[in-house]
């Protein structure tokens, strides 16, 4: 819990844990399930602190410690007994990544919300309106477009040149199905998490990295709830 009370993770905490005899901490007879909330209060009070630090710095610096945010309010989520599970981290070499300008890594993100939204409307062909997935689906999915549109009237405010959308894109997983419906939400979703990354390290202005990393943890989240597991560097392409 020690490693918890501190914003900076790789400061070694100073004060000792409250010891009981002979230098132990004291017994508690303390539940599981009460254990459980403790360490998600936990988490997500180290997430807020992350996430506070991780607007006030710039370049991929911001995205470790917004990384760092996300997966705690996973790690909270999983021990309540939420959906999603948690990755272990990789072992093996990792895929490097871009370095782009603040306009570049808006530009990329309106590309892949295009893609995104088109998914979505292929996925919710075979989803019922009528269901929990399909009425998650369709809010998400508002939501997308909202999001596409704030970042293009950013893009025309600041005279930089507004991506198209493509004609079609070819969907990872053909939704053939409710199911295969799910699972290509999920896939987008998962694949979506290191163009926020890559913007939040390059924006340049305080509000635009405090939407980019709310962008990313809505996102995480959404992967969550299609039953996406959550890696330890959310954000980050591997």
């Amino acid at each position: 819990m020690a490693a918890l009370s501190s914003a900076e993770p790789t400061t070694r905490p100073r004060a000792p844990l409250p010891a009981g005899r002979a230098g132990r901490p004291p017994d508690r007879a303390t539940s599981l399930a009460a254990s459980l909330r403790g360490l998600a209060a936990q988490e997500r009070r180290q997430s807020a602190r992350l996430a506070r630090s991780a607007v006030d710095a710039v370049g991929y610096g911001a995205l470790l410690l917004a990384s760092m945010s996300v997966a705690a309010d996973a790690y909270a989520d999983a021990v309540s007994g939420g959906s999603g599970s948690i990755n272990a981290p990789s072992t093996g070499p990792h895929t490097a990544m871009p370095s782009l300008s603040d306009l570049a890594a808006l530009q990329s993100v309106v590309r892949q919300l295009h893609a995104v939204i088109y998914g979505y409307q292929l996925a919710l062909g075979r989803l019922s309106a009528f269901t929990p997935k399909g009425r998650r689906a369709l809010r998400t999915l508002a939501a997308r477009r909202r999001l596409r549109d704030r970042l293009v009237e950013s893009l025309v405010s600041r005279g930089a040149v507004v991506p198209a959308a493509a004609g079609a894109y070819v969907p990872p997983v053909q939704p053939t199905s409710a199911g295969r419906s799910a699972t290509l939400i999920r896939r987008i979703e998962v694949a979506f998490q290191p163009y926020c990354g890559v913007w939040l390290a390059s924006a340049a202005r305080v509000e635009d990295r405090r939407l980019a990393l709310a962008t990313l943890a809505g996102t995480v989240a959404e992967a969550r709830s299609w039953g996406a597991a959550t890696g330890p560097w959310p954000g980050w392409r591997d």
